[in-house]
């Protein structure tokens, strides 16, 4: 059974603002406080309307297709344990080196949509995980939709303060120390990853049924 801590845990390092936030100020560097507050906003909303309608209809799209549960779990847990090994393997880019600000061209609004909303919140593990979450959150005893959704709206709004305090947090919490707290979170994926496709091979009846010890 997966825990609410979990699902939080996959939600934050799939979706989460570690990856976000230094996106961000790549994007808007150089702009005016007004443009970063609005891009923010509007990165969020979209990520939001797109996780959350991935969480509602995406399950039902696979049942359609006839794809299990177990399948799900399966594909959801290499896809996030391929990411994990990507998170501990990936150096956090450089500090952007000082520029003018005057010969900086004003970026877009479009950056909310993409890069920021798509595919640096809403990433591709970021789908899978939300979807084989809420496949295992049909079988009983698992956390319901409404508790799944409540998660990601949770996880956006992280994103959003993020986005919107992204330079002073910089300043109290430079790369290096992101780049240390990612990695912990990166090897807690992992093992949930590896979990994910346990329990899947014994709901086929392919592992057997063993009781936790940790």
């Amino acid at each position: 059974m997966l825990e609410l801590s979990e699902i939080f845990t996959l939600f934050f390092i799939t979706l989460g603002p570690l990856k976000t936030i230094g996106a961000f100020v790549q994007q808007t560097r150089g702009a005016a406080p007004g443009f970063c507050r609005t891009v923010a906003l509007r990165a969020t909303a979209i990520a939001t309307i797109i996780t959350v309608v991935i969480a509602i209809v995406g399950i039902n799209i696979l049942g359609k297709w006839g794809v299990s549960t177990p399948a799900v779990g399966i594909a959801g847990g290499i896809i996030l344990f391929n990411l994990a090994l990507s998170a501990v393997n990936q150096s956090f880019p450089p500090k952007p080196k000082s520029t003018d600000s005057k010969s900086i061209s004003p970026p877009s609004l479009d950056i909310a949509i993409f890069p920021l909303a798509i595919p640096t919140i809403v990433t591709a593990p970021g789908i899978a995980a939300i979807v084989a979450i809420v496949a295992l959150a049909q079988d009983e005893g698992q956390p319901g939709l409404a508790a799944i959704i409540g998660l990601l709206l949770v996880i956006m709004v992280l994103n959003l303060i993020f986005m919107l305090l992204a330079r002073q947090i910089f300043k109290v919490l430079p790369p290096p120390v992101l780049q240390i707290i990612g990695w912990v979170f990166a090897v807690l994926q992992s093992a949930l990853a590896v979990q994910f496709i346990i329990n899947s091979l014994r709901a086929i009846g392919a592992l057997p049924k063993i009781t936790s010890n940790v």
